[in-house]
């Protein structure tokens, strides 16, 4: 059997293409995770039906209230990608690590986890780890995803949070209203299948939908919301890694 560490993205890189510091919590949780089961014997061999074998899947192509990170070679770089980079600095084998960078929510982080990783190798067994302020929505979104259709086996999901380390204390604050806001949100959202929800996404999600796109994706729009200079919205703004799309050293 394979157990997944589901390590969610948090914004943008930082200099030397580092995940902001909230994310380097949840990299931090992982690669101590796999180094436990790793040093207790747990993980034998890919092969065998009875073992555990050790993986961790990095999420999110990039943040939609953000600007994406550039590359000295002017390609972008995800989310997921510099959480990889990060573990792999951390001493957790590359070809242990996959990455999903389809998704720019954490719907998506959930919707697409599922499509491109976890339903084509039937790996059932997932350990999701994001920040404290992060949690209650992400529990809501992923149990529901995960139950769509009715797997069979089940996914058997298990969750840790990690410390709101990081964000200044108004941030933080303003971060956790948004949440409460967005969990409500989704809650009023009933999906009864993969298909129903992957419908929902491409047509409604501002996202993901092509008629949509330029609302919750564009830069001016997002800089109005997120990236305000007073009170409230640069502090939210601060919280999601609200900055101009950047270039980092390769």
């Amino acid at each position: 059997m394979t157990e997944c560490l589901v390590v969610l993205g948090g914004g943008p890189a930082e200099g030397d293409l580092l995940p902001p510091e909230w994310t380097r919590r949840r990299c931090e949780a992982a690669r101590d995770l796999y180094h436990q089961k790793t040093a207790a014997g747990q993980d034998v061999s890919p092969s065998p039906r009875s073992s555990v074998y050790v993986v961790i899947l990095t999420l999110s192509g990039g943040t939609a209230h953000t600007g994406d990170t550039i590359d000295a070679q002017g390609r972008a770089v995800h989310e997921s990608t510099v959480s990889a980079l990060y573990l792999i600095r951390l001493g957790v084998p590359g070809e242990r690590i996959f990455r999903e960078w389809c998704s720019y929510d954490t719907i998506g982080n959930a919707l697409f986890t599922r499509l491109t990783l976890t339903d084509p190798r039937l790996w059932r067994r997932l350990t999701i780890i994001t920040s404290l302020f992060h949690m209650p929505r992400t529990r809501a979104i992923f149990d529901a995803v995960f139950a769509l259709d009715s797997p069979t086996p089940p996914y058997e999901l298990h969750y840790v949070s990690v410390p709101d380390e990081g964000l200044p204390a108004a941030a933080l604050a303003d971060r956790v209203a948004r949440e409460a806001r967005s969990l409500t949100s989704w809650q009023q959202h009933r999906f009864s299948s993969l298909a129903e929800l992957h419908t929902w996404l491409f047509r409604s999600h501002a996202c993901y939908a092509t008629a949509l796109h330029g609302s919750a994706a564009d830069a001016q729009a997002a800089s109005q919301l997120y990236g305000g200079t007073h009170g409230r919205d640069a502090a939210l703004g601060h919280s999601v890694g609200a900055t101009p799309t950047h270039t980092q050293s390769s």
